[in-house]
C-alpha cells in the first residue's frame, strides 16, 4: 500500500513577496491560482 501526504505552508513573506511573485509569474503557470506556499509531501510505503 503507497500512501501519500500533503501539507502545504502559507509563510508570511513580508517585502520579499514581490520578488518572489515575480519569479512564480515566470516560472509556475499556477501561480495566479495559489498564493506563495511551501509544499511538503510524504510517501509512505508499506
Amino acid at each position: 500500500m503507497k500512501l501519500k501526504r500533503s501539507i502545504i505552508i502559507f509563510p508570511q513573506f513580508g517585502s520579499d513577496i514581490n520578488l518572489i511573485q515575480n519569479i512564480r509569474n515566470q516560472y509556475d503557470p499556477l501561480a495566479s491560482k495559489i498564493a506563495p506556499h511551501i509544499t511538503l509531501v510524504s510517501f509512505v510505503t508499506s
